[in-house]
């Protein structure tokens, strides 16, 4: 099972705050961002993610700048699942090297089951 806590980074405040609520109350430690540039922030100052949800587009840095740069080196390349209201390539999905995709809108028990999914397996991995 993985350790550190879920790093949500997603721009939109209501739904940020919904996400991390639900996931608070099965007990699953969530870390808010609303920016890459937060988030990298707080993994350069030793946040050590499990899991990540991602929204791709963010103000100022993408969630894919965020994947090029800080998240992967700096934490122990945790388990992202990007959350994205705009299509995604398969073949860009496997350079990143993502292990899921939900498009927006999603269900919350799609999200939910996602996080215990990869919370609870191996190594933080499906």
């Amino acid at each position: 099972m993985a350790d550190g806590p879920v790093l949500l980074v997603e721009d939109e405040e209501v739904l940020r705050g919904a996400l991390a609520d639900a996931l608070r109350r099965r007990g699953i430690k969530t870390v808010e961002s609303g920016s890459a540039e937060d988030a990298a922030d707080r993994l350069a100052n030793g946040l050590r993610p499990g899991l990540v949800f991602l929204d791709v587009n963010l103000p100022g840095a993408s969630g894919w700048d965020l994947l090029r740069t800080a998240l992967a080196p700096a934490a122990g390349r945790p388990p992202v699942v990007l959350l994205t209201a705009i299509s995604v390539d398969a073949a860009r999905l496997h350079e990143f090297a993502v292990d899921g995709y939900l498009p927006k809108p999603f269900a919350l028990a799609t999200f939910l089951a996602t996080a215990g999914r990869l919370l609870s397996s191996p190594r933080g991995r499906a």
